[in-house]
């Protein structure tokens, strides 16, 4: 799950697919991009901000730490 926080609030949250894809249609505004992996420590995944701009679309790539070395 994706968690898209806006002025410390939850605003939109997303499943992510198979494949680590995942999408929102946000209004306009600066977001922190949050994976929410529930209570267990790996994936280990840091929070991103991102503007959204009017009319055009983001992309965020998110690097995770999967605990597998």
């Amino acid at each position: 799950m994706v968690d898209f926080i806006q002025n410390d609030e939850i605003v939109a949250s997303q499943e992510i697919d198979t494949a680590g894809h995942y999408a929102a249609d946000l209004a306009p505004g600066s977001y922190t991009i949050r994976v929410n992996v529930g209570e267990t420590p790996f994936p280990s995944c840091p929070s991103l901000e991102v503007i959204v701009e009017q009319g055009a679309d983001s992309t965020l790539n998110i690097d995770c730490d999967t605990g597998i070395r």
